[in-house]
């Protein structure tokens, strides 16, 4: 790698979850010096409207005491655009903007209509920028794919030739996730000595606590299990806002005598305990731009069973492995993912060879040691030309 060592200021609006943990776990970890100024992850609406004011202004105060940068990060959760004519002395460093997600591929609930405004800061953030990186290709391709959508919703100058300049700017940069270490050959050794003691299998869901994650789903797969007698431990853990779907409440009180953990997990360690305690994660998501829990609880050693879409496939890397579609997805309904759950509690003589090459495969792709390298040379080569 170049030695050259730059200062980088990264800007993250929504300064919480694994956006934090992407930010502060690079900026760690890398070979750069950093600048990190974030905003509480609330008021998302907010955020995305009024971030580029608020950083404009902590920006212009610390270029007046003398602080300079080679190089802007931020991502998708505010307008890069507005950022740029509001803060002069950053308007000719090269600008990457980091898509967690994009807003063309969120679900709408019930009558909803979308915010086309909302719509509109994705692709003008992505304009402006030098370099877009998205998560995965799933989030790219859906977002490309809702620009071309809207197009005929647009009155004239149809915006093509800027659509395709996003596409050919745009690079691939999954998170780095931060992984305990562990030997994988006995993790997966004493994980297929517990499954094989039958004993009911622990089903773990871990997601924000939000309808685009589809607890209702969860609800309708856990009471066809009850129905069709398989027994089953449960942990449904994760972030919760002041306001929670009531599928929650309805699980919490239906399922009582089967849940082992619940709630969000106040330290790494108890959540990395309740991923190391799962036989079975399960995701029922409606939406997903990566699956970041579903890839840490890969690490930890868990069978996933993950729905055949969004983001999924290409977190399991099925287009080089196709086998795993087999082992580790549902094709889409609920039903079919309850009868995985019953299989695999039926007959306990689960692939474990390949749970182990998932596993390792996973944690080689993804951690923080290899990624960090990789990410700190794209930040030269953007700054380098």
């Amino acid at each position: 790698m170049n030695d050259q060592q730059l200062n980088v200021l990264s800007l993250q609006p929504w300064y919480g979850g694994s956006h934090r943990q992407f930010a502060d776990g690079w900026s760690g970890r890398s070979i750069h010096r950093w600048t990190t100024l974030g905003l509480p992850d609330r008021n998302w609406k907010w955020r995305m409207r009024h971030a580029s004011i608020e950083f404009a202004k902590q920006i212009g105060q610390r270029t007046a005491k003398g602080e300079s940068w080679n190089v802007v990060i931020c991502t998708d959760m505010m307008n890069a655009a507005e950022l740029q004519s509001l803060a002069p002395s950053i308007r000719e460093l090269p600008l990457i903007v980091y898509f967690h997600e994009n807003q063309f591929a969120y679900p709408i609930r019930g009558k909803h209509q979308p915010d086309h405004h909302f719509l509109f800061t994705n692709f003008v953030s992505a304009l402006a920028a030098n370099e877009v990186w998205f998560n995965s290709q799933f989030n790219l391709d859906s977002m490309i794919r809702g620009l071309n959508s809207q197009r005929e919703m647009w009155p004239d100058f149809s915006p093509i030739a800027e659509i395709a300049s996003i596409n050919a700017n745009a690079k691939v940069v999954p998170p780095p996730i931060s992984f305990p270490d562990c030997d994988v050959a006995t993790m997966i050794a004493n994980r297929k000595s517990r499954v094989l003691g039958g004993e009911p299998l622990h089903l773990v869901w871990a997601a924000r606590w939000e309808y685009d994650k589809d607890p209702a789903a969860l609800l309708e797969c856990l009471e066809l299990l009850a129905q069709q007698r398989v027994p089953f431990r449960l942990s449904v853990i994760g972030q919760q806002a002041d306001s929670v779907p009531k599928a929650f409440d309805t699980i919490h009180e239906k399922f009582a005598l089967q849940i082992e953990n619940w709630g969000y997990q106040d330290s790494r360690e108890s959540y990395w305990s309740v991923l190391e305690s799962a036989d079975v994660f399960l995701s029922t998501s409606a939406h997903e731009f990566f699956g970041i829990s579903a890839a840490e609880s890969i690490a930890a050693g868990a069978w996933p069973l993950l729905p055949h879409r969004l983001a999924y496939p290409e977190l399991l890397q099925i287009a080089s492995a196709p086998n795993r579609k087999h082992e580790f997805t549902y094709p889409q309904t609920i039903k079919q993912l309850a009868s995985k759950i019953r299989e695999l509690h039926r007959d306990r003589n689960w692939n474990f060879a390949a749970l182990e090459e998932l596993v390792r495969d996973t944690r080689e792709r993804l951690a923080f040691e290899s990624r960090v390298l990789q990410m700190d040379q794209m930040l030269l080569n953007c700054v380098n030309g």
